[in-house]
């Protein structure tokens, strides 16, 4: 049996849109964290669940860059 031949993988440009904007906003609150994180000697409750709440918006987007790469690859 011949070896199956992969074709190659056609991506919109809506996809990479898509995929740009979902990669800029996973980055921009890990960003924010780190920054905020540095910037910021002792925390508050409030400062700490700001820094919190980035970091599940990051892992959010990780998700959803996951999703997209897994979406992309079954068609």
């Amino acid at each position: 049996m011949a070896p199956r031949r992969r074709t190659p993988l056609v991506v919109s440009n809506n996809f990479k849109l898509v995929f740009l904007s979902a990669v800029g906003l996973t980055l921009l609150p890990i960003l924010i964290a780190v920054i905020y994180s540095l910037l910021v000697t002792d925390p508050t409750e409030i400062q700490s669940r700001v820094i919190s709440v980035c970091l599940d918006l990051a892992k959010i987007g990780f998700g959803t860059v996951f999703g997209l790469i897994g979406g992309a690859r079954m068609k």
